[in-house]
């Protein structure tokens, strides 16, 4: 037996299995899976003569955004650094596509990722409540900050994960709906692990996942009637903690008011009052939004902010009301949107905005298409897709390789089911 066979498919299958779980443990070992199973999908490709799969309209879209980072790094000022993340940019393409082949011979993989999907968040959810409740996880680690969890993660961002891995949750839901006491308990932990992003201190993770909450539960037609008693009882909680500890009460609402009452929001509602988000991130956006201005078309390069905004101090800088606060630089603006602004100039972010709206089209086009017997499975994977790239809430950099792969997780399944209804991309 041939393993590393796309017709055996055993190295690239277990390869997809395990990306949710690799995504806990940090950058390296998803990026390594997934570029394993875009090497192998290449290399099966040339063996067999067969291109067939990389002949879409997504084959177009992704050549032309990939060949126009590819350009504008090569016009920046940070050559070879841009180049090393807009170059590599194509394992993602491959990855995706290397899924949706897989998927297509083999359809069972489909259920099998899911419960993998299950069993790594349940893992990780029972981690982070043990680390709430006595300060450390089960592997005797514990977060430098109070007010938040780390759990097994490479840094504080469990909120981000669950929130993200949730509408895969509520796919996995959808799958077990033959079993009614098994459909119960899974949505009861959805639940929990709700809970548990707004315990986790990641103020972004939760507002997402509400929003993924509240949607799904709602036009999931078996869902709703449990959705009302498990929200009231989760408002509850929630109200209470907030009450009763006051390291999640700052952390959650006091931190942000304070900040925003610092700038005087209240006295003006010009440019200049406005506050995106906190003071700090308020200061990063500002910085892309001017570097945005000095490149327009093209921007400054992939993955440059780091370098740019240091010609941008006097953005970064501000006023809290006693005295001016000197931030240094950081990786990226923490806000994919402006980000991109700055880095890939109106060419760029163009591209995301149309896929936005296109994805924002198609969740309203499934949502009132019910004759699809598979509309739930596709609604969780675009509402997957628009969590990730809501433009109202901070987020990681657009290309660290954690942050893509949690981007191109589900695509191939995506492309699979969506394409299986005729709907060719």
């Amino acid at each position: 037996m041939n393993l590393f066979s796309y017709r055996n498919n055993l190295i690239p299958k277990y390869l997809f299995f395990l990306l949710p779980l690799g995504l806990v443990t940090g950058p390296f070992l998803p990026d390594l899976f997934l570029s394993l199973i875009a090497l192998i999908f290449i290399l099966e490709s040339f063996k067999k003569n067969e291109f067939k799969y990389l002949k879409s309209k997504f084959s177009i879209i992704f050549f032309s955004f990939y060949f126009f980072l590819v350009i504008s790094s090569l016009l920046s000022n940070h050559i070879i650094f841009s180049l090393e993340n807009s170059v590599l940019y194509i394992r993602y393409f491959f990855f995706a596509i290397g899924v949706y082949y897989l998927c297509n011979n083999n359809p069972d993989i489909i259920k099998t990722f899911f419960k993998f999907v299950f069993f790594t968040v349940l893992i990780v959810v029972i981690d982070g409540y043990i680390e709430f409740i006595f300060g450390k996880n089960i592997l005797g680690r514990g977060s430098p900050d109070p007010s938040r969890i780390l759990s097994f993660f490479h840094a504080m961002i469990i909120g981000s994960y669950l929130s993200k891995i949730l509408p895969l949750m509520f796919i996995f839901l959808i799958l077990q709906q033959k079993s009614t006491n098994l459909y119960k308990l899974i949505y009861l932990f959805i639940g929990l692990t709700y809970i548990l992003i707004f315990l986790s201190g990641e103020r972004s993770a939760f507002i997402h996942a509400s929003i993924v909450f509240v949607f799904l539960s709602l036009i999931i037609k078996d869902t709703r009637k449990l959705f009302i008693f498990l929200s009231t009882f989760i408002f509850m909680l929630l109200i209470t903690l907030v009450s009763t500890n006051d390291i999640i009460k700052k952390r959650m609402f006091l931190s942000v008011w304070d900040g925003l009452n610092n700038q005087n929001l209240n006295q003006s509602f010009t440019y200049d009052d406005i506050i995106f988000f906190t003071p700090v991130h308020d200061r990063f956006i500002r910085a892309s939004i001017d570097i945005f201005k000095d490149n327009k078309i093209i921007g400054s390069g992939p993955n440059t902010f780091r370098y740019e905004c240091k010609d941008y101090s006097q953005t970064i800088d501000y006023w809290n009301g006693k005295e001016t606060l000197k931030i240094s630089c950081a990786t990226h603006p923490h806000n994919t949107y402006a980000q991109l602004l700055s880095e890939t100039g109106i060419i760029g972010f163009s591209f995301v905005v149309c896929l936005f709206l296109y994805l924002l089209f198609s969740l309203l086009k499934y949502i009132t298409y019910k004759k699809n017997e598979d509309r739930y499975f596709i609604i969780c994977l675009i509402m997957y897709f628009l969590i990730a790239l809501f433009p109202l809430a901070p987020t990681g950099n657009f290309f660290n390789n954690w942050v893509s792969a949690i981007y191109f997780l589900p695509l191939g399944l995506f492309l699979s089911k969506f394409n299986s209804y005729g709907k060719k991309i």
